[in-house]
Protein backbone atom coordinates (compact mmCIF):
# COMPACT_ATOMS: atom_id res chain seq x y z
CA UNK A 1 0.00 0.00 0.00
CA UNK A 2 1.25 3.18 -0.49
CA UNK A 3 3.25 3.01 -4.11
CA UNK A 4 2.93 5.07 -6.79
CA UNK A 5 2.60 2.87 -9.72
CA UNK A 6 2.02 5.08 -12.43
CA UNK A 7 2.14 8.87 -13.85
CA UNK A 8 -0.81 10.50 -15.72
CA UNK A 9 -0.31 13.16 -17.84
CA UNK A 10 -0.88 14.90 -20.84
CA UNK A 11 -2.27 18.73 -22.10
CA UNK A 12 -2.23 20.88 -19.57
CA UNK A 13 -5.24 23.34 -19.23
CA UNK A 14 -6.29 26.11 -16.67
CA UNK A 15 -9.33 25.93 -14.91
CA UNK A 16 -11.70 27.58 -17.36
CA UNK A 17 -9.94 27.14 -20.54
CA UNK A 18 -12.12 24.96 -23.01
CA UNK A 19 -10.52 21.62 -24.05
CA UNK A 20 -9.33 21.96 -28.01
CA UNK A 21 -8.53 17.42 -28.11
CA UNK A 22 -11.24 16.67 -30.12
CA UNK A 23 -12.08 13.77 -27.52
CA UNK A 24 -11.63 14.87 -24.43
CA UNK A 25 -12.69 11.86 -22.58
CA UNK A 26 -10.01 11.75 -20.58
CA UNK A 27 -10.01 14.62 -19.01
CA UNK A 28 -9.06 14.71 -15.18
CA UNK A 29 -9.18 17.42 -12.56
CA UNK A 30 -5.54 18.42 -11.02
CA UNK A 31 -7.22 19.55 -7.92
CA UNK A 32 -9.51 17.18 -6.82
CA UNK A 33 -10.58 18.86 -3.86
CA UNK A 34 -11.56 22.03 -5.87
CA UNK A 35 -13.21 19.97 -8.95
CA UNK A 36 -14.70 21.03 -11.00
CA UNK A 37 -13.03 24.32 -10.48
CA UNK A 38 -9.19 22.97 -11.08
CA UNK A 39 -6.86 23.44 -13.88
CA UNK A 40 -6.94 19.77 -15.55
CA UNK A 41 -5.02 17.63 -17.90
CA UNK A 42 -6.04 15.69 -20.98
CA UNK A 43 -4.79 12.70 -22.97
CA UNK A 44 -4.50 14.18 -26.82
CA UNK A 45 -6.40 11.35 -29.13
CA UNK A 46 -2.91 10.27 -31.15
CA UNK A 47 -1.75 9.76 -27.78
CA UNK A 48 -4.88 7.54 -26.28
CA UNK A 49 -3.23 3.78 -27.96
CA UNK A 50 0.05 2.56 -26.12
CA UNK A 51 1.04 2.04 -29.42
CA UNK A 52 1.87 5.38 -29.84
CA UNK A 53 2.11 6.85 -26.02
CA UNK A 54 2.86 5.18 -23.20
CA UNK A 55 5.20 7.84 -21.45
CA UNK A 56 2.37 7.47 -18.62
CA UNK A 57 -0.22 5.15 -18.44
CA UNK A 58 -2.40 5.75 -15.58
CA UNK A 59 -5.24 7.34 -18.24
CA UNK A 60 -5.20 3.14 -18.83
CA UNK A 61 -6.82 3.36 -15.32
CA UNK A 62 -10.20 1.58 -15.01
CA UNK A 63 -13.17 2.82 -12.72
CA UNK A 64 -14.19 1.27 -9.67
CA UNK A 65 -16.50 2.26 -6.78
CA UNK A 66 -14.19 0.13 -4.56
CA UNK A 67 -10.84 1.24 -5.95
CA UNK A 68 -7.59 -0.37 -5.11
CA UNK A 69 -5.88 3.00 -6.12
CA UNK A 70 -6.51 6.85 -6.06
CA UNK A 71 -5.00 9.31 -7.81
CA UNK A 72 -2.63 11.78 -6.18
CA UNK A 73 -1.05 15.26 -7.26
CA UNK A 74 2.68 14.25 -7.72
CA UNK A 75 5.51 16.24 -8.89
CA UNK A 76 7.55 15.05 -11.75
CA UNK A 77 10.10 16.89 -13.11
CA UNK A 78 9.70 15.46 -16.96
CA UNK A 79 5.89 17.60 -16.88
CA UNK A 80 7.10 20.39 -14.78
CA UNK A 81 5.02 19.81 -11.58
CA UNK A 82 1.81 19.51 -13.53
CA UNK A 83 1.44 15.78 -12.81
CA UNK A 84 -0.98 12.74 -11.41
CA UNK A 85 -0.01 9.60 -10.40
CA UNK A 86 -2.00 6.58 -9.17
CA UNK A 87 -1.38 5.34 -5.23
CA UNK A 88 -2.03 1.97 -4.08
CA UNK A 89 -4.45 1.74 -1.27
CA UNK A 90 -3.56 -1.75 -0.41
CA UNK A 91 -1.00 -4.39 -1.73
CA UNK A 92 -2.08 -5.48 -5.08
CA UNK A 93 -1.97 -8.92 -5.96
CA UNK A 94 -0.03 -10.49 -8.99
CA UNK A 95 -2.28 -10.04 -12.03
CA UNK A 96 -5.05 -7.39 -10.27
CA UNK A 97 -5.53 -4.66 -12.30
CA UNK A 98 -5.42 -1.22 -10.60
CA UNK A 99 -8.64 0.69 -10.15
CA UNK A 100 -9.64 3.87 -9.02
CA UNK A 101 -12.86 5.91 -8.51
CA UNK A 102 -13.06 8.13 -11.45
CA UNK A 103 -15.43 10.51 -9.62
CA UNK A 104 -17.40 11.20 -12.62
CA UNK A 105 -20.38 14.09 -12.11
CA UNK A 106 -23.13 11.83 -12.87
CA UNK A 107 -24.97 14.65 -15.00
CA UNK A 108 -21.97 15.58 -17.12
CA UNK A 109 -20.19 11.22 -17.04
CA UNK A 110 -19.99 9.29 -20.51
CA UNK A 111 -23.38 7.27 -21.10
CA UNK A 112 -21.35 3.72 -19.69
CA UNK A 113 -21.14 5.48 -16.13
CA UNK A 114 -24.06 6.99 -16.11
CA UNK A 115 -25.66 3.53 -16.59
CA UNK A 116 -23.50 1.56 -13.55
Amino acid sequence: AGQIVSFYHGSYYPYGEKCTNENCDYQIFLDWKNAPKSDYLDIPQDCVSVDNYFASLAHKANHSFVPNCEFVRFYHPRYCGQSLAIKTLRDIYCGEEFTVNYKYDVNEAPLWYQNL
